[in-house]
């Protein structure tokens, strides 16, 4: 474990250019997991690498936000290799991506979290629990439906705590379905309230931050000129998802429903300020960035294959590794 902290912290240092003496010992470190539903076998290709460099054990804490956290405990568990298949072999299907009329016509979730992590994780790929409830490690981040704001879940009990945990995190508002119950609260997508958990790193008292990004930084700045937009079927399709969703969620939680309209610029904002924040306050924050997106309801395996190794090229150029 001491040597795999040392060689992370190395790393870290090389990215970011720093000349320091590492002492593993006065470092905590953060490994932070985007979301993006089907978008995120890019982080899981990012989780991989790290894997095959033996880091696993250099990392305090492993914090999932959304299908960050469907994600996270495989690498928690030294599993990465196996989960990330998950992506193209069992769940770019009917069983856990719905027909959008389901939820259009009768509100039916879009996706089934009950699959993935009862089936799935259990049955098909089974997840070791035990190990990630040995670790202590996983964090996965929800946000509270009654205060709108973060909510850190962690030293789980069981391995029936660590489901219900991850499927509260990637509980996408009204579109996943009612929020989940975990330990009293009532709990949604952190998408919400904290998307990219930097901030809930260092409230664990982080001194480093290692941050997989699913998407592009770009990728969700609003842009004011949308002359060059195309209408496209499956654009028409998400806005009536969105509009659906949205008057739902301002019926019984305004507060929410703004903050999901304006969810791509809490991202932005998230990357850009939050992280120069948490930076100005001594915290060493390594940002790893795709250039490419893969879409939250993608299906095709080549296209799924393709994210899972950008994720892989991204991180091994951010810390100089071929």
């Amino acid at each position: 474990m001491y040597e795999a902290k040392e060689k992370l912290c190395k790393l870290i240092n090389k990215a970011l250019g720093v000349q320091e003496r590492v002492d593993p010992q006065q470092r905590k470190v953060a490994l932070v997991v985007e979301g993006g539903a089907m978008g995120a076998v890019v982080s899981g290709g990012m989780m991989l690498w790290l894997e095959r460099m033996g880091l696993n054990d250099g990392f305090d804490f492993v914090i999932g936000a959304s299908a960050g956290a469907l994600s996270a405990p495989y690498f928690v568990a030294k599993q990465a290799r196996e989960g990330l298949p998950i992506y193209w072999e069992h769940i770019n299907n009917g069983k856990f991506i719905k027909n959008p009329l389901g939820f259009l016509l009768f509100g039916r979730p879009l996706f089934s979290l009950e699959y993935l992590v009862d089936e799935v994780y259990t049955k098909k790929v089974p997840l070791d629990f035990e190990a990630v409830l040995q670790s202590g490690k996983f964090v996965a981040v929800a946000t509270d439906v009654e205060t709108g704001g973060p909510v850190a879940l962690s030293n789980f009990k069981s391995a029936e705590e660590i489901k219900i945990s991850i499927k509260a995190s990637a509980c996408l508002p009204v579109l996943g379905g009612p929020p989940v119950e975990f330990r009293g609260d009532r709990l949604w997508d952190p998408i919400l309230s904290e998307p990219i958990p930097v901030v809930t790193a260092k409230n664990l008292g982080c001194t480093d931050v290692v941050v997989l990004l699913s998407s592009p930084v770009s990728k969700f700045r609003r842009n004011k000129n949308k002359k060059g937009t195309h209408w496209t079927p499956s654009k028409f399709i998400k806005g009536l998802l969105m509009k659906k969703a949205l008057t739902s969620l301002n019926s019984e939680f305004p507060l929410l429903a703004r903050k999901m309209f304006y969810a791509g610029v809490t991202r932005h904002k998230m990357i850009t300020d939050e992280i120069e924040k948490i930076k100005e306050s001594g915290v060493r924050v390594v940002l790893v960035e795709p250039k490419l997106r893969v879409s939250m309801s993608e299906k095709r395996a080549v296209t799924l294959q393709q994210g899972a190794q950008e994720g892989f090229r991204a991180i091994s150029s951010v810390f100089g590794v071929e």
